[in-house]
């Protein structure tokens, strides 16, 4: 009898445990879902740029805003590097400016200095710099050195504590840089990047 009220009550703890199973397995499905969606979105939009400009265009980069110009000449400078028999080699044949600018491409998409850093090296990160240095504001560049200071592997002595990289990333993150300097910067040295062709 004690053993058949124990199996009576077991059916509903199990019901229960059941529910809350299908209840996480559907916010797992649905947070998945919404990381698949927003990774394919991220495709479609990567995409759209290369197609936008396949062929290096100035009427193109000056009606898009900074960031789009500079993304979609950086991915221009990509598919040319990726046709070109030594990808390393057609690198080295940029023009500084169109290395900086390739790199300022990166920085942008990653989304922030923090990110750029983990995923990239140098020679991005060195053309990276350069182009900071120039294009934003003394706090957004104080920030981008400290991360290139630590994450820079010719200098083993320098390196920042776990609070000091915090503080470069909410520097860089609150100062945000405005990238329209960049961009006419870019529409005026147009001819650096446009005769670039790879042997």
């Amino acid at each position: 009898m004690n053993l058949e009220i124990l199996l009576w009550a077991a059916v509903p703890v199990a019901a229960i445990l059941c529910v809350l199973l299908w209840i996480a397995a559907m916010k797992r499905a649905k947070k998945h879902n919404a990381a698949f969606q927003a990774n394919l979105a991220a495709a479609k939009a990567e995409e759209a740029l290369r197609k936008r400009y396949k062929t290096l265009d100035k009427k193109t980069a000056a009606a898009d805003p900074p960031e789009q110009a500079i993304l979609g000449v950086g991915a221009h400078i990509q598919m040319k590097l990726e046709a070109a028999p030594h990808m390393t080699e057609a690198f080295e044949e940029l023009t500084e400016f169109a290395k900086q600018i390739y790199a300022l491409s990166y920085l942008i998409e990653t989304g922030s200095v923090g990110n750029f850093f983990r995923i990239y090296a140098k020679p991005l990160t060195s053309y990276a710099q350069q182009a900071v240095e120039v294009y934003t504001d003394s706090v957004y560049a104080a920030a981008f050195r400290s991360f290139y200071a630590m994450y820079d592997s010719d200098d083993e002595a320098q390196s920042l504590l776990p609070a000091e990289e915090q503080a470069a990333a909410r520097a860089a993150e609150e100062n945000p840089p405005d990238w329209s300097f960049a961009k006419e910067d870019l529409l005026a040295r147009w001819e650096e990047l446009s005769c670039v062709e790879f042997s």
